[in-house]
């Protein structure tokens, strides 16, 4: 669902290239936009994984995972080659598929589920031992992703009601 914000592309970051996330606390509007109120969270990508010994190496990590909530799957694949500072690269690729949500009480929601799949790079390139060049690619793609509150197969909760427009 997207609403106005802030917040609403939260969906669009693939959660298995994620690092990190700091809280930075304060305002930020001066360094991060009008939006950055109370605080601001900072969403730190992974980087490539680096050797404690001299020369390259290289290697990759795979993940998956099946949910019966929402009889999704999620997957992740990611290869990296590196030298200890010198340069590192990381590809990754996700792939995930959520069915239709089923809510106790209300059944099943239609036209909530959607696919995904992602796409990201990152470069790093050791300038000094204390400075680093990076350059980083992330893609995402949402197919079938309904803004179902405003069409006629929303559910209405106390307060709300369901849209009247055919498909958006």
């Amino acid at each position: 669902m997207f609403r106005d914000g802030p917040n609403q592309y939260w969906n669009t970051i693939d959660t298995l290239s994620i690092q990190s996330i700091e809280l930075v606390r304060g305002q930020g509007s001066a360094l991060y936009g009008s939006d950055a109120i109370g605080c601001t969270l900072n969403v730190l990508t992974k980087r490539p994984v680096y050797s404690d010994s001299e020369g390259a190496i290289h290697g990759g990590r795979i993940y998956g995972r099946y949910a019966t909530a929402e009889d999704s799957y999620t997957g992740r694949v990611e290869g990296y080659i590196s030298e200890k500072d010198h340069y590192g690269l990381l590809l990754g690729f996700s792939r995930k598929d959520y069915e239709d949500l089923t809510v106790a009480g209300l059944g099943r929601q239609l036209n909530t589920g959607y696919d995904e799949w992602d796409a990201d790079a990152k470069f790093e390139y050791f300038l000094k031992p204390d400075t680093r060049l990076t350059v980083l690619h992330q893609q995402v793609h949402q197919n079938d992703a309904w803004r179902t509150h405003k069409t006629i197969f929303g559910t209405s909760f106390p307060g709300s009601t369901i849209g009247d427009e055919q498909r958006r």
